[in-house]
């Protein structure tokens, strides 16, 4: 998998790439530059986002040179970009040779060879190929003319003079005589520069030379490197009547160009010094602390070099002063003072950039204003250690030194500013966040003065956290998203956060909603922990509505990271759960009930969900959907689901004979409410099984009669006194290893424990007060034996044992007359059935012992 970075884009150049040191290839849009493009359906691209990005192909494109040649470059085809990138790393992975100066980038290939020279445009590299092309291309037309016509000199200009063919032709008699030399020293005998002759080998004294310092000799290749060669430029004193004058350049990029007119370089020094407003003396500069230190370090070393002799100064001579020693010194500790702050700075603003929020733009500029300064100084630096390198700590041309002086205190007074303009009160602003979501609901008729409570109750600063309960399928949801899309905009919160948690619900999905809906950036490497650290962190400076929809269990606020507001508060954590215990657990200040609406709420919600035209048009329709309705009892979803599947129905017959079917024959729903899964079982909608929930509990005012708890991961069982009206109970797929020690159970019939783990034990009185228990199903437990309080249960008609650890079956079943089925598949433990047990159960029809125990020895008859 490829990496590469976000760049903006060069608009209006087609031909325009960028270097990039962020990219693992070189990458491109356009298709028509390759010749051949192998298939590489596997490659993904990684974008700055994290968004991954397929690679078309892969080929190699030829691009032009400078030199008028070509080189190849292996690139990958990526549709989506934008623009095309060179990768700085697979350049130097293919031994390219990238060197950055001045703002400048050159590229050369291994042999040296110059392939494109980039300037710097907004603080990017772009490459215009174009360009390139055309400039190799105008260079190989010179050259071609050139060997056409021949190449032209001196001699043959002198011939065309003298014809009077050619005018104006200038010749200076000492052209011959200037070769490239390098600089060794000063000469002790009189006032000109020692110098190696590269061709005779031997060293010169001369005083008409222009130097060139950024230029290295390489002696194995004998070639100047880096630099183009130097042109001579012979000048002499007025006095030389044979010499034509010149006419003195100064420019900041040739600053080493000999004053004229002078024959004393002390006389340049003292002139340079006149002007400048500092110690104009030893005596004056030694009583500043900062100069005294500059000197000492300058003698020190000149000491060290060992290139110069130190005594004392005769009486009747001048002493002179290279005062830009102690500029350079207190730029290099100012900078490193301000490179200080800026990491400080840095830190701060990547640290508020990973928690979503933006950095200020004053602060961005300041960072690019230090970044700057930076590149500033390291040029000084840069170009004053040439000189030293060059000329024993002394400047070649006094000028020189004054310029770069004059740079030094510039660039230390706006280092200084810098530090000054670095305090800011903030380096970034809040995150930048939609205030609130707009959520897909249902009609909530009927529900106007509960949503009003929830509305003045969420106004309240002295409360933070409110719940919301009732039975499923009453409105709930709806109600909770209707407050998410008519939350009111005068309030003070800064983010409105609607969550809905599945049944099974994991801490890392909430984790990952709550990071989604804040826009920070998510990394699968982070413990929960320190994802909690973070929310906490975030969540803790924001305003925060949370709503939380569908919860089954308690949350631990501190294990997600959510900060639980302390009144009085702005902050609001706000719930829906079907249970008042759940409430209780979450820390609940104010519980709002959900109820079932009102007859007339619940026609009017009936006829918005059905088809008005159908039931207003027809007396005797609307006098039958007026008893369906009465049969919902005012069950928001019941009401939802009846309506739906009586919408295409247009004739009083179909709806005679869908009120039959749910006043006389309730058990069979309708297909579209099912799914059937298995012979003996099927699925399906939560809202029509939370409708048959609520119609089993007498319409929600027994609501213990059915007493479910599917798949909510609770711990422990309901207490004993909930299990007194009950007649059904189904406690499956759960967490409970408790149960009551003896509950009064008169009327329930049907018990269901399956598939709890973490249940061991069963207590010895737990079957005693369950006279009428029909069926019990135990499978998947973790039991390792049965009560004998087991034998109570003489109406058990169906018992459900696989899976079980039970060892041995206790002689009290043998009471169980009216059992008829009884399975003990997949018993691996179990080694021992009492003797006449089997034969004892009368109504035994179904016996099941697939995969048990297969150590059974010969015995006395079961």
């Amino acid at each position: 998998m490829a990496k590469m970075e976000v760049h903006k884009t060069v608009e209006g150049k087609e031909d325009t790439w960028l270097l990039d040191s962020g990219c693992t290839h070189h990458m491109t849009p356009n298709g028509s530059l390759f010749d051949i493009v192998h298939s590489c359906n596997c490659l993904r691209v990684r974008m700055g986002d994290g968004k991954l990005v397929r690679v078309q192909g892969k080929g190699n494109i030829e691009v032009p040179t400078l030199s008028g040649t070509k080189t190849k470059f292996t690139t990958l085809y990526v549709l989506d970009l934008h623009q095309g990138l060179i990768s700085i790393g697979q350049l130097l992975e293919e031994d390219y040779d990238v060197h950055f100066f001045d703002k400048k980038c050159e590229i050369r290939d291994a042999q040296k060879n110059l392939i494109v020279v980039v300037k710097m445009v907004d603080r990017s590299f772009p490459i215009n190929w174009g360009e390139v092309l055309a400039n190799a291309v105008s260079t190989d037309e010179r050259e071609l003319w050139h060997k056409r016509l021949g190449h032209c000199n001196y001699q043959s200009l002198a011939s065309l003079s003298r014809r009077e063919l050619v005018k104006d032709i200038r010749r200076d008699k000492l052209d011959s005589r200037a070769d490239i030399c390098i600089f060794v020293g000063y000469s002790l005998h009189s006032k000109g520069y020692r110098l190696y002759n590269i061709e005779s080998q031997k060293i010169i004294v001369a005083r008409d030379i222009k130097v060139d310092e950024h230029s290295i000799w390489n002696w194995e290749d004998k070639k100047i490197i880096h630099a183009v060669t130097p042109v001579l430029n012979v000048m002499h004193d007025e006095d030389d009547e044979e010499v034509n004058q010149s006419e003195l350049i100064l420019e900041e990029d040739k600053d080493d160009i000999l004053i004229r007119g002078t024959r004393s370089l002390s006389d340049i020094y003292e002139r340079c010094n006149a002007a400048i407003e500092e110690p104009s003396c030893f005596e004056e500069a030694y009583d500043i602390p900062e100069w005294e230190q500059a000197m000492k370090q300058e003698l020190e070393m000149i000491e060290k070099n060992g290139t110069w002799g130190l005594v004392d100064r005769p009486s009747n001579r001048k002493a002179i002063g290279v005062k830009w020693i102690y500029k350079l010194n207190s730029l290099a500790s100012e900078v490193g003072q301000l490179k200080d702050k800026s990491s400080d700075v840095k830190r701060g603003v990547e640290a508020a950039t990973r928690d979503g929020m933006t950095p200020r733009s004053e602060v961005l500029g300041w960072l690019s204003s230090v970044q700057d300064m930076e590149g500033e100084a390291e040029s000084i630096e840069r170009k004053y250690n040439q000189k030293i390198k060059c000329l024993c700590s002394f400047p070649l041309n006094i000028c020189s030194a004054c310029r770069l002086r004059n740079r030094a205190e510039a660039a230390l007074a706006t280092i200084r500013e810098l530090k000054q303009s670095a305090e800011f009160t903030k380096l970034a602003d809040n995150l930048n966040l939609t205030r609130s979501i707009k959520m897909p609901t249902t009609k909530t008729i009927g529900m106007d003065k509960v949503f009003e409570e929830l509305q003045r109750h969420a106004k309240d600063d002295s409360l933070s956290v409110i719940g919301i309960h009732g039975m499923g399928g009453v409105g709930k949801t709806a109600l909770l998203r209707r407050f998410n899309n008519d939350f009111p905009s005068e309030t003070e919160a800064d983010v409105v956060i609607f969550l809905e948690l599945s049944i099974d619900y994991k801490l890392e999905e909430v984790q990952k909603s709550l990071f989604d809906r804040l826009s920070l950036t998510w990394q699968d490497e982070v413990t929960h922990r320190d994802r909690a650290t973070k929310l906490f962190r975030v969540l803790s400076t924001l305003k925060f509505i949370l709503l939380l929809d569908n919860l089954w269990e308690p949350l631990n606020y501190q294990v997600v990271g959510i900060p639980l507001p302390a009144p009085p508060s702005k902050c609001k954590i706000i719930f829906t759960t079907r249970t008042e215990d759940t409430c209780s657990h979450m820390g609940t200040e104010k519980m709002i009930k959900m109820e079932c609406l009102e007859e007339e709420a619940a026609w009017n919600l009936f006829r918005n969900s059905a088809r008005m035209d159908v039931i207003d048009a027809d007396k005797n329709v609307r006098i039958e959907a007026r008893d369906l309705v009465k049969e919902c009892s005012g069950l928001p979803a019941a009401l939802i689901v009846l309506a739906q599947a009586m919408a295409p129905k247009k004739t009083w017959e179909e709806w005679m004979h869908a009120l039959t079917i749910m006043k006389d024959t309730p058990h069979q729903l309708p297909a579209s409410l099912t799914v059937r899964v298995h012979d003996d079982y099927f699925t399906m909608h939560p809202m029509t099984r939370a409708m048959i929930l609520w119609v089993q509990r007498e319409c929600g005012k027994k609501e213990n009669k059915w007493l479910v708890r599917d798949r909510e991961r609770v711990e422990e069982a309901p207490a004993a006194e909930k299990w007194r009206d009950a007649e059904r109970i189904a406690l499956v797929w759960n967490q409970i290893s408790d149960l009551p020690e003896a509950p009064q159970c008169p009327n329930l019939i049907f018990l269901n424990l399956q598939f709890n783990k973490f249940l061991r034990k069963i207590p010895n009185g737990f079957f005693l007060h369950m006279p009428l228990l029909r069926i019990l199903d135990l499978q998947q437990t973790s039991i390792e034996e049965l009560p004998v309080s087991i034998g109570n249960l003489v109406q058990l008609h169906f018992l459900e044992l696989s899976r079980t650890r039970i060892t041995s079956l206790p002689k009290e079943m043998a009471a169980l007359v009216n059992l008829k089925y009884l399975s003990l598949a997949f018993m691996k433990y179990l080694r021992i059935i009492p003797d006449q047990l089997i034969s004892s159960l009368r109504e035994l029809q179904w016996l099941i012992m697939m995969d048990s125990y297969s150590g059974w020895k010969e015995g006395q008859s079961c």
